[in-house]
């Protein structure tokens, strides 16, 4: 029997706040059935307006994150909940799109990636289209359902209330009546 190998997905991002932006966050979560250990993980965060360039590398340290928990690198530990990783620069960490992407890094290869306002070069997995973060204060990008992987960007995120290092809000489906048939021959 083959075992599936551990996974970790981007969860959720708070790219955008009014005025200067001094409480990005990126959460990882990892999705698989066992401990995952990061340190051979990195993120890098891409222009998309740069042909997908890489602005800035992230090297995840020495960390295991149990299964189905959560993992948030953050810009400032100060206006960010439950940040586990403080990186540099403490405003203005994660660009602001028209497109950008950041994906997730094991050696050379690919383990998740997101694009938002547009598709970016390297970190559009299906279409980025369509996801947009208002700047509004406490809202960000989160997978709904909470660690769900399609491979689509714009079918997994959508824009909610923040909630690092937590389960993402995802509303409950609603349930309606369709149809009754209440009176037989």
């Amino acid at each position: 029997n083959a075992c599936a190998a551990p996974k970790v997905v981007i969860n959720e991002v708070d790219y955008d706040q009014p005025a200067t932006d001094t409480a990005e966050f990126l959460e990882l979560k990892n999705v698989s059935g066992g401990a995952i250990e990061l340190d051979e993980y990195r993120i890098e965060l891409t222009n998309g307006s740069m042909a997908g360039s890489i602005y800035q590398t992230i090297d995840l340290p020495s960390a295991s994150v149990a299964a189905g928990d959560y993992y948030v690198i953050c810009a400032n530990t100060t206006t960010t909940a439950n940040c586990d990783l403080d990186v540099l620069p403490d405003s203005n960490l994660i660009q602001n799109g028209a497109p950008d992407g950041l994906r997730l890094m094991l050696g050379g290869a690919t383990v998740d990636a997101l694009s938002y306002e547009g598709d970016t070069t390297g970190s559009t997995e299906g279409s980025g289209i369509g996801l947009d973060d208002t700047a509004a204060p406490g809202e960000g990008l989160s997978r709904c359902p909470d660690g769900a992987d399609s491979d689509v960007n714009n079918a997994d995120f959508s824009l909610r209330a923040i909630s690092p290092g937590a389960a993402n809000a995802c509303a409950a489906p609603k349930v309606v009546i369709n149809e009754v048939d209440y009176d037989q021959p």
